[in-house]
């Protein structure tokens, strides 16, 4: 395994077992820190801090009209993420987004979505390196793939 590959593994498993939900604004309901999993993942591989503070339906808006950010199809993902590339998984809901880095590992057959799909490192209500099917709820469909172009 190559080293950006290992420094990819270990940020993404840092940021589960720390980044847990927690009441940080004392209403009783539990904040996820999606945003801050991927922030921080894209910070400590590549020192792209673009993303910095922003929640993660502001991510979504930036990534779809930035140049630095490709989509990629779900059959590219997992491939790019294992030649140590940072590949995130983001879709937008009626009241949020989601978002995740893909884990560089090989794509898993989900059953509820019938395809191979790329493992994430998922930060949210469960966190855990799982299928994305796992991650982003199966009836709202598929999350877009965008890669950082660290060429820009």
């Amino acid at each position: 395994m190559n080293t950006r590959v290992r420094l990819l593994k270990d940020i993404q498993i840092k940021c589960i077992r720390e980044l847990k939900t927690a009441d940080v604004d004392g209403d009783g309901i539990n904040e996820t820190f999606c945003n801050f999993a991927v922030q921080r993942v894209c910070n400590k591989v590549a020192g792209y801090t673009k993303l910095s503070g922003m929640l993660a339906n502001e991510m979504f808006d930036f990534m779809i009209e930035s140049e630095e950010w490709e989509l990629v199809p779900t059959s590219e993902a997992s491939k790019w993420a294992k030649l140590g590339r940072i590949v995130v998984a983001i879709k937008h809901y009626k009241r949020h987004c989601h978002t995740a880095s893909i884990y560089p590992t090989e794509s898993q057959y989900s059953g509820s979505w019938q395809k191979d799909v790329p493992m994430c490192a998922n930060v949210g209500g469960t966190n855990g390196v799982m299928k994305v099917s796992e991650a982003f709820p199966v009836k709202d469909g598929e999350p877009f793939y965008f890669i950082l172009n660290e060429t820009t």
